[in-house]
C-alpha cells in the first residue's frame, strides 16, 4: 500500500542526493526521482465538454523484474485544474466529491507542505491542493515491494512551490 512507513518517516536528503529533479511548467510543484524512473511529458490539449486545456501531466516510468518477467511500471502526476471552484479545504473537497466521509482505506496525510487525502483503494490515489481550486493527483500502478517502496520514496519528495 501507498503511504507505507517510507512515506511517513520521509526520505531523507542523502538519500535521494544523486536523484534528479523536476519541476513542473508552471513551477508548482517539484519532486525528485531517480536514474531507474524516466519521466515522459506529454504535450497537446485535452478536451472536456469542448474545454480544452494543456495537458499537464508527468509520467514516472519504471521496469520491474518478477521472476524474469519484466513489466513496465508507472506513477502518473496530473493538474486538475478548475476542480476545486468552492475552494473547499482538501478533506472536505474529497468528500463532496465522493459523497461520502473518508473510508477505512483513505487517509488525511501531510505530503509536499500540505494537507492531502491517499486513497489506498482500488488505485493508490494521492490528492494534494496546489492552490484553493487547482488539485493536484498522484496515482501508482501497483506492483511488487520493491515499486511501491520507490514510489513512497518520489511522493515523499514532493513540494508545493508555490
Amino acid at each position: 500500500m501507498l503511504v507505507s512507513a517510507a512515506l511517513a518517516a520521509q526520505t531523507s536528503d542523502a538519500d535521494t542526493a544523486s536523484w534528479h529533479s523536476y519541476r513542473n511548467a508552471s513551477g508548482e510543484y517539484e519532486f525528485k526521482y531517480p536514474d531507474t524512473l524516466k519521466p515522459s511529458i506529454p504535450t497537446g490539449t485535452r478536451c472536456t465538454n469542448g474545454d480544452c486545456k494543456p495537458v499537464e501531466d508527468v509520467s514516472l516510468r519504471g521496469q520491474t523484474d518478477v521472476g524474469g518477467k519484466i513489466t513496465v511500471r508507472n506513477m502518473l502526476l496530473t493538474i486538475q485544474r478548475g476542480i476545486n471552484p468552492q475552494r473547499l479545504p482538501i478533506q472536505q473537497w474529497y468528500e463532496a466529491l465522493a459523497h461520502r466521509p473518508l473510508n477505512a482505506s483513505e487517509t488525511v496525510i501531510s505530503l509536499g507542505g500540505k494537507t492531502a487525502i491517499h486513497r489506498a483503494m482500488p488505485d493508490n490515489a494521492t490528492y494534494v491542493p496546489l492552490n484553493e481550486t487547482d488539485v493536484l493527483t498522484i496515482a501508482v500502478v501497483d506492483g511488487p515491494p520493491e515499486w511501491t517502496e520507490l514510489c513512497d520514496k518520489v511522493l515523499s519528495t514532493v513540494a508545493v512551490t508555490k
